[in-house]
């Protein structure tokens, strides 16, 4: 599985005058030594170099400095040697000069394996097997195939593990042994991924990226579509240094969507294989037949014969000059099938004989249906008896399903053949024939009535669906309902604890200053005789006070009801802060006088907020009446304001009562309900008043008082 990022460069390398020979210039100034390994090491700086930058003749500058190398290395430095005489045989390969290929390769092999260099054995196995296949030979590999086998057992280093376990999911790939090889790499992808991670360099990255690449293409072989999908996107991102197995990748992602009718998407690969091509200077006559095939194979599928004459006429020009034999067997048998659909079945038979030659070699299915095209094509012109040889093999080569439908056909087949020749029976023949016609007539009749029973079965199946869909409706409807009146029982449950708020504050807030007023108007009735006009004119002023009290405490609590119903809206406008502290102060005069505290305003940097000045004023006013009723007698309450360290405006009202301990701020707090006056509304309507502003309310107490800080965002 493992390749170099140049397997197939060899039609994109063209000879060009590039920087490329520049740059070899550079590496040759830097590298002067006669010692093999550091010469080995300039020729493989070379070789990756002209794989990134150069082009198809500066592999031949790499073959000259490679065997100048050899020229001076000891016969018994087998490292070496199996070294540069791969870095030969890789660019025979690249220019597709294969005969010098195979025997540089193989020598790199036997010298590897006299100086035990698995590394570069395995990379040499694994590269000449992939030529072997590609040429079509692939009985030569099987001994290579062994020596994997007995390196698997015997090495331990990971990295090595890994590198034979690709080689060998390569062969069973190609055989088709689909379960081991998706075994092997499904195996192999966290040793990849590890060493990936590791070495974060190309060669790693790419093997990564081959093997999502080789699970792809077995899913794809097992006809498993999505799957074979998700493994080749997987890949995509580790090919973006290697051109070639960038384009390979689109092919197989381009046969996944036609397998999926998906022609949009399969039409996208099928660009991006010519569209990578043309950025990265790269051709390959092979890949270009590939992606035609594809198309042509799969419109000829549909019939629809002129789109797949379109795209086969390009398949076949060049897959005819590819050198993959694989190339040229698949679309000779491509150009097979279309003239067979075409019922030009001679000129088909001329297709097929010659693709049969080549294609066990490639694939057992291909081979199959080369067998069985034949049959059927010579049965089309009344060649039964090679027709019968043909279904003979065919059905040697399909498995227990395939087979029982071939031997139909070969009885047929042989049949007509004896016909041919026996004209004596004839007669035999005929009442053969009405007998079958017979079978045919029942055989029909046993259908229709199997239809009938099916027909019958599907009504009913419908009749139970639709009974079950509207049962679900019922069902549907009935929860609707439920839904509707438990939002209903919730709405009314916060209603009632709304009305019972509404009691208590009415019960603790609007009694005890109705009271001082009544008290008030009783002690003018009693001593109206007795006080003077000055002493009258005073508690007449706090009677107004009072009233003036009661009736903005009235309008607070109509506003607060107003504020728990639904579809309110705040009011806001720009409200200044000083006049708005100054008429809260106004509000509760008689309380300050009774206790003799004094309000003063402190720090206030903040002139105006966005707000909606009713709501404010109500929280205002009911946190001075908590401070004052709070403070001590004859002492003051300081009033603060400004903007704190996270960029939001605060209001802090300073008493110098008692401290108050944690557990009684966390009370008044968290707690949801009035429970005594000395909490005005027991900050209950304050916190929700502040929650509807989009504010918070912090209570702290220490040794210099109480502070309650307001604070809006």
């Amino acid at each position: 599985m493992q390749r170099f990022v140049v397997l197939m460069l060899v039609c994109c390398l063209t000879s060009i005058s590039t920087p490329a020979e520049q740059g070899i210039g550079r590496l040759a100034k830097n590298t002067n030594s006669n010692s093999a390994t550091e010469y080995y090491n300039y020729s493989y700086r070379l070789y990756n170099y002209i794989q990134s930058k150069g082009t198809l003749k500066d592999f031949n500058e790499l073959i000259k400095i490679s065997k100048k190398g050899i020229s001076f290395t000891k016969q018994s430095d087998f490292k070496n040697l199996s070294r540069f005489q791969f870095l030969i045989g890789m660019s025979y390969k690249i220019m597709l000069n294969n005969d010098s290929a195979l025997y540089y390769l193989g020598n790199s092999i036997m010298n590897a394996q006299r100086g035990n260099e698995y590394d570069i054995e395995i990379s040499a196995i694994q590269e000449i097997n992939y030529l072997y296949r590609f040429l079509g030979e692939v009985e030569e590999t099987n001994s290579y195939v062994k020596r994997l086998n007995v390196l698997r057992r015997e090495i331990k280093d990971v990295y090595l593990k890994d590198k034979v376990v690709s080689a060998l999911s390569d062969d069973f790939l190609h055989r088709g042994s689909y379960t081991q090889a998706i075994a092997l790499l499904i195996g192999s992808l966290t040793t990849k991924e590890f060493l990936y991670k590791q070495k974060k360099d190309n060669q790693s990255r790419v093997n990564l990226g081959l093997a999502f690449s080789e699970l792809g293409s077995l899913y794809l072989r097992l006809n498993q579509n999505q799957k074979a999908l998700t493994f080749l996107k997987q890949g995509e991102p580790y090919f973006v240094n290697y051109t070639g197995g960038r384009v390979r990748l689109y092919k197989k992602m381009q046969q996944a969507y036609l397998n999926l009718s998906r022609i949009d998407s399969a039409t996208l690969y099928y660009n991006k294989v010519y569209g990578t091509m043309k950025v990265d200077i790269y051709e390959s006559a092979w890949d270009i037949s590939d992606v035609n095939r594809l198309f042509a194979e799969y419109y000829l599928a549909r019939s629809n014969i002129p789109l797949a004459i379109k795209y086969a006429k390009t398949a076949y020009e060049k897959g005819m000059i590819s050198e993959s034999k694989e190339a040229v067997m698949m679309v000779i048998n491509m150009m097979g099938n279309l003239t067979y659909q075409q019922q030009n079945y001679k000129e088909a038979i001329s297709y097929f004989e010659k693709a049969l030659p080549n294609s066990n070699s490639f694939s057992n299915d291909v081979f199959a249906s080369i067998n069985l095209k034949l049959a059927q094509s010579y049965e089309q012109i009344g060649n039964y008896r090679k027709a019968n040889l043909f279904y003979h093999k065919y059905n040697l080569l399909r498995d227990a399903i395939y087979v029982e439908k071939t031997k139909e056909d070969i009885n047929v087949i042989e049949f007509k053949y004896k016909n041919a020749q026996k004209e004596e029976r004839i007669n035999f023949l005929n009442a053969q024939s009405e007998a079958q016609e017979k079978e045919l007539i029942r055989q029909r009749q046993y259908k229709t009535i199997l239809l009938i029973s099916v027909l019958l079965v599907l009504i009913i199946a419908a009749m139970i669906l639709y009974n079950y869909k509207d049962k679900q409706k019922v069902n549907l409807l009935l929860d609707k309902k439920n839904q509707q009146l438990d939002l209903l029982n919730s709405q009314l449950l916060v209603s009632n604890q709304t009305k019972s708020k509404l009691f208590s504050i009415i019960s603790h807030d609007l009694r005890a200053p109705v009271s001082q007023l009544f008290t008030f108007f009783k002690l003018l009735q009693i001593d109206a005789g007795q006080i003077s006009e000055d002493e009258k004119l005073v508690r007449q002023k706090k009677l107004l006070h009072s009233a003036s009290a009661i009736l903005v405490t009235m309008e607070d609590l109509l506003l607060w009801a107003k504020s728990q119903m639904e579809n309110f809206e705040l009011d806001l406008e720009e409200v200044n802060v000083h006049q708005l502290i100054e008429e809260s102060i106004v509000l509760i005069h008689n309380q300050t006088s009774v206790k003799n505290v004094t309000i003063k305003v402190g720090d206030l940097t903040i002139k105006s907020l966005l707000t909606d000045q009713n709501l404010l004023i109500i929280v205002l006013r009911n946190l001075l009446q908590n401070a004052i009723n709070h403070a001590n007698n004859d002492s003051s309450i300081l009033i603060n304001g400004g903007i704190n360290d996270a960029g939001q405006s605060f209001i802090s009202i300073l008493n110098s009562g008692e401290i108050m301990p944690q557990q009684k701020i966390d009370e008044l707090l968290n707690n949801n309900y009035v429970k005594s006056k000395l909490s005005g509304y027991g900050l209950v309507i304050v916190k929700e008043l502040l929650h509807t502003l989009n504010g918070t309310l912090q209570i702290t107490s220490t040794a210099e008082g109480t502070i309650i800080t307001v604070t809006l965002a």
